[in-house]
């Protein structure tokens, strides 16, 4: 039997209605400022704490023993990458009830390439940022394929985060619809060292 996902497309589309109405009727109201506040614990540790939903939400960070760390909590590139996954996941779940694509299973998988001689100014001409993205939409839908990519398509061009790293690095995308790669604009090479370095990772 087909798993469905909880999730209530009437509702997301109304949501996202509702909130163009108020911004349209209202542009001064629509602005947000996020923000958070990092306070260094010890050595290269940190914590971030802030308060959303009416909530007090803290997590921690940390980088890796050969930079300095001690590896126990995840790096920041990592919470940066969880990020433009979460964001995506967000405004697919929210593209898919604006389309009318119903889902059973939906999963987001980010990669970035990063050359630590950038940060560490070894050599000239390396970028201490990452220099590409690959962002992999997995969907389990009774939908055609057609309904999955306009929903993967309402996504990219909505999400924040996803919009930002476009103006920052080339982001490549995979699309895969109950098992079958309907958009792939991934690079061989990028492909492959993507398979590589998750072949080195399960070694060690």
């Amino acid at each position: 039997m087909a798993r469905h996902l909880r999730t209530d497309g009437a509702a997301l589309a109304r949501a996202v209605q509702e909130m163009a109405d108020r911004a349209q009727a209202d542009p001064s109201a629509a602005g947000r400022i996020a923000s958070v506040t990092a306070t260094l614990e010890e050595n290269l540790r940190s914590q971030v704490r802030f308060n959303q939903h009416g909530r007090d939400f803290a997590f921690q960070s940390d980088e890796l023993t050969v930079l300095g760390g001690e590896a126990t909590a995840p790096s920041p590139m990592r919470y940066f990458l969880s990020g433009v996954a979460f964001c995506e996941l967000v405004w697919c779940a929210k593209g898919a009830a604006l389309v009318g694509c119903e889902l059973e299973s939906l999963e987001v998988d980010v990669q970035a390439y990063l050359d630590v001689r950038g940060e560490h100014k070894v050599g000239d001409g390396v970028p201490p940022y990452p220099q590409w993205f690959v962002v992999g939409v997995t969907a389990g839908s009774p939908c055609v394929p057609e309904a999955v990519l306009r929903m993967v398509d309402e996504a990219e061009g909505r999400c924040p985060v996803m919009t930002l790293i476009k103006r920052a690095a080339p982001v490549y995308g995979r699309v895969v619809h109950n098992g079958a790669v309907i958009r792939n604009s991934v690079p061989a090479e990028i492909a492959a060292e993507i398979v590589r370095a998750a072949s080195a990772a399960n070694r060690r």
